[in-house]
């Protein structure tokens, strides 16, 4: 038996590179899988593609910035593939600016990469909470850890989204749904 046999699975970032991968991986693990991404062009192309493989997944197009998509976005996964008990949070924003970073770059920054992941656990939540069960895996980075020349944006919200994953993982807890985070170094993927 497969791992991930009968399981639902929401990747977030999932058009391409590690988001993709990590799709394509859970799928051939037997999970159905939701790919989840801003980009809809290489959402589609990378949905179609697994399709074709004999996959059960679907796309959704969402910003994870904002709530009222994410929130859409997790009621069409539970429609279409059931409910969701696997959540990868690899969406990410990279701006890369030190101290002359605008309002509109923090902004972008912290909109995604933590408030965007806050947003997804929060709504698929009531999901895991209802089977009482759940995994959520949410993609830091070694930029949490090591501070690089003109990374203090990306940097910051990195490593905030370390200190939101502690959080998440002691609140979450008592409904046994464990939280996680991976911190990759640099990958060969588009972003790079």
């Amino acid at each position: 038996m497969r791992r991930f046999e009968n399981r639902v699975a929401l990747v977030t970032g999932a058009a391409s590179g590690i988001g993709r991968a990590t799709a394509e991986r859970l799928a051939d693990e037997g999970a159905r899988v939701a790919l989840l991404d801003v980009d809809a062009t290489n959402g589609q192309s990378a949905t179609e593609g697994l399709k074709k493989n004999g996959y059960d997944c679907v796309f959704v197009h969402a910003d994870i910035s904002h709530e009222e998509q994410v929130r859409a976005a997790v009621s069409e996964t539970a429609s279409s593939l059931g409910p969701i008990d696997t959540l990868i949070n690899n969406a990410a924003a990279f701006v890369f600016r030190s101290i002359d970073a605008t309002a509109a770059d923090w902004n972008h920054v912290l909109s995604v990469n933590v408030m965007g992941t806050a947003f997804c656990v929060k709504h698929v939540f009531p999901e895991m909470q209802r089977a009482g069960k759940g995994a959520i895996v949410n993609l830091a980075s070694v930029s949490s850890f090591v501070a690089e020349l003109n990374s203090l944006t990306y940097s910051t919200s990195k490593a905030a989204l370390l200190g939101l994953t502690r959080c998440m993982a002691l609140d979450l807890a008592r409904w046994n749904i464990r939280v996680n985070a991976i911190a990759p170094g640099w990958v060969d993927t588009p972003q790079l």
